[in-house]
């Protein structure tokens, strides 16, 4: 396990970041937190000075930089976690599918989706009403292509309490961001899915989310504080 107090998030408001910093929370290490306002011009010299893309989530550590959620959690879990996320058998590969999972095929659905609510929303008003009228009869049919990850996930929890198995794993971390997407924007009917709400609620009630929330700064993902 290592130990290095060097081991700094580069913390983007109202990001993906946060499930890195609920991560870290959990685990206990010590780290160091560098929050950065989301600004609407979207430019931030603090993360081009740390990483060429300019993106956060930013990890240092040991001379290193890199980005990635889905990097930077396995990172995570193969230098500081002290085998607490480690699984075997069944239960690791559930764990390594739905992290994959979270960043190939339920974010990316929630991106496009997020689109099309946006664009009418952000066009002048001149042209706000001929965007509408087209994007409304769109954004039903990104909605409903949600129904079979969402009936997956159901599924999946249906025979134990995490997605990493039955206790929580790296996958549970990574899919902590799309479930606040979706729960924020409500693009996810609770009652449809009890076994999805069961496993929310847990993940909210974990003192280290709760922590990460407040030391995260604002996390809104439905204005990403642009209102």
């Amino acid at each position: 396990m290592s130990t290095s107090e060097d081991l700094t998030l580069h913390h983007l408001t109202s990001s993906q970041s946060m499930r890195i910093l609920f991560a870290l929370e959990d685990l206990k290490v010590p780290y160091n937190l560098n929050v950065i306002k989301r600004d609407i011009s979207r430019s931030y010299p603090q993360l081009d000075e740390v990483h060429p893309l300019g993106k956060s989530p930013v990890l240092t550590d040991k001379g290193r930089s890199f980005a990635e959620s889905r990097i930077i959690l396995q990172y995570l879990k193969d230098y500081y976690s002290s085998g607490a996320w480690d699984k075997s058998g069944d239960d690791k590969f559930r764990d390594d599918y739905f992290a994959e999972f979270s960043n190939a095929t339920l974010s990316p659905k929630m991106m496009m989706l997020m689109f099309f609510e946006l664009i009418p929303a952000m066009s002048p008003w001149y042209v706000k009403p001929l965007m509408n009228g087209i994007f409304n009869n769109i954004t039903p049919m990104f909605k409903k292509d949600l129904d079979k990850p969402f009936q997956l996930m159901e599924e999946a929890l249906s025979k134990q309490p995490y997605f990493g198995g039955d206790n929580i794993g790296l996958s549970d971390f990574s899919m902590s961001w799309p479930m606040d997407w979706a729960d924020q924007r409500k693009y996810i009917d609770f009652s449809l899915y009890p076994n999805i709400k069961k496993w929310y609620d847990s993940i909210r009630d974990r003192e280290s989310y709760k922590v990460a929330l407040e030391k995260g700064g604002p996390y809104d993902l439905v204005f990403f504080e642009y209102k």
